[in-house]
C-alpha cells in the first residue's frame, strides 16, 4: 500500500490474476482482505436467512447481470466508432 497522509483514500497495489474458464474471465486477487470478509458476511446473512444459498445466488445473479450489460455497451460504443470513422472518411 502506498501511504499518503493527507489522502482519504489510499492506493493499494493488488496482485490479480485472470483466468478464462468455460469462456468466462475469472478475476483472482491477491492478499485481499476486502472480499474475504464480504464472503464471510454474505455467508452469516445467508445461514440466518435461508439454508439453499438463494441470497449468494441472487447477488451472483445481478453481478452477472450487470457485467453482461457493461459488456454489451462496449460492444455498442466499439461498432458506433466504428460507423463514425467509416462515415468521416467517405
Amino acid at each position: 500500500m502506498i501511504d499518503n497522509p493527507d489522502d482519504p483514500f489510499p492506493v493499494i497495489q493488488v496482485k490479480l490474476l485472470k483466468c478464462l474458464v468455460d469462456n468466462l474471465v475469472v478475476d483472482v486477487s491477491f492478499n485481499q482482505l476486502g472480499g474475504l470478509c464480504a464472503l464471510n458476511f454474505l455467508e452469516e446473512i445467508n445461514r440466518s436467512l435461508r439454508p439453499d444459498h438463494m441470497l449468494k445466488k441472487s447477488i451472483i445473479l445481478v453481478r452477472l447481470k450487470g457485467s453482461l450489460y457493461i459488456k454489451r455497451l462496449q460492444r455498442f460504443r466499439k461498432s458506433y466508432r466504428a460507423r463514425v470513422s467509416r462515415t468521416l472518411r467517405t
